[in-house]
């Protein structure tokens, strides 16, 4: 057949045979020799052009937190192991910070454990205030003093160590401390060439504000040699030194010092001299402190005036078995100046823990907190 209005012949299959099959799949019959621009393989004929994330892992980022303290750097170690296991197949993100927390992490414990045994040795070899006795040798600098054995070179000894009272703030804001020091060291059993010779006396104190301390603060005296050179021996003393079970003048006596009174002693009796034992045998008594009573006038005080220096004594006893007075199953005992004695220039409150029943002690009680 022909087209009676021209153009192209239509299509006539040939006879006896079906139509062609064509030859592009997508049944274009002018074919398309670069297929399809827009296929997919997923089926998703625009594609995908995101893809999802991997979500950060919490232990990995908890390890990095941890490891920048030191305290709590153990635990960044074993969180930045955990960390690195569990973001090792690639479905969790955050292995640097597994990474890191573990390195930090053990380099803040090295340091901890440095730090620690630094300030170990620090705390072992150096003098607290509060705790020095008069007797101690040191090596001082210009922050920190130095416990020193007194058979070896050392810069000096400390002479006085007390707790500061109303009294003695007073004395140490008005007085040279030089003075101050050869005052307080009157019954210590120094020398005077010690106390006002060839030695420079200095003070140390314990307070937040040396310039002006507060009652409870702690101060002791030292003694240098004026030359600078270095001493190996303890500083001299005066004749009749403490000696452990020798009889001994109460004025030799050092605080912490364990003694018995002597036998046959009455209640209104004076007493000059005791008998000094070491703490760990039986003994009756245990000097804590000294107290001083001030002297504005001529002549006794009055009993009234000695009883209230006397109550710096339960302070003291406080401070030195580390307990209040009123929780302690140790009592407070003191020896004061009497009329007479105070005419032959005692000023002296000796202060002492007892056991309350009158059983002897048979250890030192500083610090016992009981």
């Amino acid at each position: 057949m022909t087209d009676p209005y021209g153009g192209f012949p239509q299509y006539e299959p040939p006879a006896g045979g079906s139509a062609p099959t064509p030859s592009n799949p997508d049944g274009n019959p002018y074919g398309n020799p670069y297929g399809n621009p827009y296929s997919s393989p997923h089926g998703n004929p625009y594609g995908s052009p995101y893809r999802a994330s991997t979500p950060s892992d919490g232990i990995s980022i908890a390890a990095l937190i941890c490891s920048l303290t030191c305290c709590a750097a153990p635990v960044g170690i074993g969180l930045g192991i955990a960390g690195i296991v569990r973001t090792k197949d690639g479905q969790r993100s955050g292995r640097w910070a597994a990474v890191t927390g573990l390195v930090l992490g053990i380099f803040m414990m090295v340091a901890g454990v440095a730090a620690g045994i630094g300030l170990a040795w620090y705390g072992t070899n150096t003098v607290v205030i509060a705790d020095a006795r008069a007797g101690d040798c040191i090596d001082v600098s210009d922050i920190d003093i130095w416990k020193a054995e007194c058979d070896e070179p050392h810069d000096a000894e400390v002479i006085h160590a007390q707790q500061f009272d109303d009294t003695l703030v007073d004395q140490y804001v008005d007085m040279d401390v030089s003075e101050l020091c050869a005052r307080l060291t009157e019954t210590s059993g120094y020398t005077d060439d010690v106390r006002r010779g060839s030695y420079e006396l200095s003070t140390w104190v314990d307070s937040w504000d040396v310039e002006q301390p507060e009652p409870g603060d702690s101060l002791i005296c030292v003694a240098e040699p004026l030359d600078g050179e270095k001493l190996d021996a303890p500083l001299p003393r005066d004749a009749s030194p403490v000696q452990t079970g020798t009889e001994t003048a109460l004025y030799d006596l050092q605080v912490g010092d364990c003694f018995n009174e002597p036998d046959g002693l009455g209640e209104d009796d004076l007493i000059g001299f005791v008998r000094v034992v070491p703490c760990n045998q039986g003994h009756e008594l245990e000097l804590t402190s000294v107290v001083l009573v001030p002297a504005p006038e001529p002549g006794y005080p009055g009993d009234a005036v000695i009883e209230e220096r006397a109550e710096e004594c339960l302070s003291r006893f406080a401070a030195y078995l580390d307990i209040p007075y009123d929780d302690s199953r140790y009592e407070s005992t003191y020896y004061s100046p009497t009329e007479e004695s105070w005419d032959h220039g005692d000023r002296t409150i000796f202060c002492m823990v007892a056991d309350p029943d009158g059983e002897d002690l048979t250890k030192s009680l500083k610090g016992a907190a009981r």
